[in-house]
């Protein structure tokens, strides 16, 4: 991880302190990522209302062939809410590597796709 919200920045900090406050930190973004961004069925359409409860565009959209399209502007909202909330940057090359590991961990081979917030999800191997 390059973002250093995830390194503990105390001087004095043990190895072990390190690694526990990057674990902590790390399944804290996880979380937040599985919660807005990880589905695990195909063909889910997922709206959402905005503030006066009008619907808006798509957020997020998992393909019968298996693939994740998320909205690049409702991603780049909820990244700048979860920045807001703990004072803190997180650099996006960490945010898709994460949310690819949580998709691999549910059996899925994954890629990023170039030019895109889109990841291709590939059927599970036996």
């Amino acid at each position: 991880m390059i973002s250093s919200y995830f390194y503990l920045q105390k001087q004095k900090a043990t190895e072990e302190e390190r690694i526990a406050f990057y674990r902590e930190r790390l399944a804290e973004v996880k979380d937040w990522l599985i919660h807005d961004f990880v589905r695990e069925r195909p063909g889910r359409h997922i709206s959402y209302a905005n503030l006066d409860g009008v619907i808006e565009m798509w957020k997020l959209i998992i393909t019968d062939d298996h693939r994740v399209f998320i909205n690049r502007n409702w991603w780049n909202r909820s990244v700048e809410w979860f920045c807001q909330e703990h004072h803190c940057k997180l650099e996006e090359i960490d945010l898709l590597y994460i949310i690819m590991q949580v998709y691999h961990s549910m059996g899925y081979d994954i890629k990023p796709v170039d030019g895109s917030l889109c990841i291709t999800l590939f059927e599970p191997r036996n």
